[in-house]
């Protein structure tokens, strides 16, 4: 494959030891700060979304799984909505009336649930009613609901209780004044300036006036830094041991795939070598190859609406599912967008 590395080969295991590598460095106009202090609180809220729900157990759990939202604002609604739920909170399902037209099967899975675990867009819970089930069927695909179920909880406990900053960059992210431009990924560390000071992103996205918006773990005074040159550091925590310092000064940038177990489990854009090497992890089965040039991105689709690293992540694994070669890499990096008017909202170079 042309213009791919695997970057595999230059550590060694070591203890559990963890430090955070410098593995990038820019300078951002337009970021301004606003700290959000979240309280543990309690409140009421509902959602509406169309999962397909899987029942387990003798149907006494099930799984609610939204990963095929292929709206970008409809996911980042049910990552904020659920992550602040307490394991088991009661939850209820509204108007849940499920009719397969291809076995003429009809159940209403309206009914009382008990939320037990949040991951990758699938929700997990305790069956405590149901209305009705059709006999024998586990899996009942989100295509056959006949409305859209509401999902409401009442006196809802939130577990966020750290300060957390919003960061946001009015350039936006498909260009190279951007988060998205420097390699970014959700895990990461970034500094500002001078300070020692380092924050873990645990969000970065883009709202719906085109502001690239991260949120960190951790506390940065209000302030609008619009017209002020920042410098924004980006570091990965690692704990194998490395022979190879990273170099912050490449300049050449592409696609990095990470895998585990032969399955991608992310794709970060605009990454250099360097930082795409120490997205590898020996200590945690994690491979991570880079191809120069290109951004992530999976096949066309008619959809209208823009696709969300999520579906990307699914369409990718698939494809590499389909050739069990993590070579045929090439079948997940898309061609470079050298306008730098991406429709996926990745940041291609001339």
């Amino acid at each position: 494959m042309r213009n791919s590395y695997n970057n595999t080969t230059n550590y060694k295991k070591q203890d559990n030891t963890e430090k955070l590598v410098l593995v990038r460095s820019g300078v951002l106009y337009g970021l301004s700060f606003e700290r959000v202090k979240q309280e543990t609180a309690t409140f009421n809220s509902g959602i509406t979304s169309i999962p397909t729900i899987v029942y387990i157990n003798n149907d006494t759990e099930c799984f609610l799984d939204f990963t095929n939202q292929t709206n970008r604002d409809v996911e980042v609604k049910i990552k904020n909505f659920f992550s602040k739920i307490a394991p088991l909170t009661t939850f209820y399902i509204h108007n849940a009336f499920h009719y397969n037209t291809n076995t003429e099967e009809r159940a209403d899975l309206s009914g009382e649930y008990v939320f037990t675990e949040f991951f990758n867009g699938i929700v997990k819970a305790n069956v405590i009613s149901v209305d009705t089930l059709s006999a024998g069927v586990k899996r009942y695909d989100k295509k056959f609901f006949e409305e859209i179920p509401l999902l409401v909880m009442s006196s809802l406990v939130s577990t966020e209780n750290k300060d957390i900053t919003v960061i946001r960059n009015l350039f936006g992210s498909n260009t190279k004044n951007s988060f998205n431009y420097l390699g970014v990924s959700v895990g990461d560390f970034v500094s500002f300036s001078e300070t020692n000071r380092k924050y873990e992103i645990i969000e970065l996205t883009t709202d719906p006036n085109g502001v690239e918006t991260l949120k960190v773990k951790g506390t940065i005074e209000a302030e609008n830094l619009v017209d002020t040159k920042v410098l924004v550091n980006v570091f990965i925590k690692y704990r194998d041991k490395y022979t190879l310092e990273p170099d912050i000064t490449e300049t050449r940038l592409g696609a990095c795939v990470q895998s585990q177990n032969g399955v991608i489990i992310s794709c970060s854009d605009n990454n250099t070598i360097s930082q795409c090497r120490f997205r590898t992890s020996a200590i945690d089965g994690i491979d991570a190859t880079i191809t120069p040039d290109t951004f992530c991105a999976t096949p066309e689709t008619d959809t209208a609406v823009q696709k969300t690293n999520t579906d990307k992540l699914i369409e990718i694994t698939s494809l590499i599912a389909s050739s069990m070669a993590i070579p045929n890499i090439s079948n997940v990096a898309g061609p470079i967008n050298k306008n730098g008017n991406s429709k996926t909202a990745f940041y291609g170079r001339a």
